[in-house]
């Protein structure tokens, strides 16, 4: 089957057809189950199926600490608190986080209680005057 040109972008990134995913809180809401606080602030959401044709939220945002933990310690996410200040390298570069100067970090992981398949990750990170989340949402295929 040939994709139309609406669904180009969609079948080069791997959608196999389906439509672009909304690069929105409300998607990130329906995909995830993860709540963006109204509190958030520079806002940042890219959503993509990846080259498995599985779809992926990736993003962050600033807010205060308790809207910071709420997001992180949704259903089925399990918190691990980090006193060390250096985010390891791997999830840096997983998650886009670019931050200097961290005095903390967070790091909340879990499936959505109703799909199992369907990994989130967020990581908190606390700098001199402010808090940002980053987040990545995927679903894993078939079989892994």
């Amino acid at each position: 089957m040939l994709c139309s040109a609406a669904l180009l972008a969609a079948c080069a990134a791997g959608g196999g057809g389906r439509p672009p995913l909304p690069e929105t809180s409300e998607g990130v809401r329906a995909f995830a189950e993860l709540e963006v606080p109204e509190s958030a602030g520079d806002l940042d959401i890219a959503a993509a199926y990846t080259d498995r044709g599985t779809a992926r939220y990736q993003g962050s945002f600033t807010t205060g600490h308790v809207d910071a933990m709420a997001f992180c310690g949704a259903e089925g996410m399990t918190v691990v608190r980090h006193p060390e200040t250096d985010v390891p390298e791997d999830t840096r570069e997983r998650l886009g986080i670019e931050d200097d100067g961290v005095t903390g970090y967070v790091v909340c992981a879990g499936a959505r209680p109703d799909a199992p398949r369907l990994r989130r990750e967020v990581v908190v990170v606390y700098a001199p005057g402010t808090v940002r989340v980053y987040f990545r949402a995927e679903e894993r295929p078939p079989g892994t």
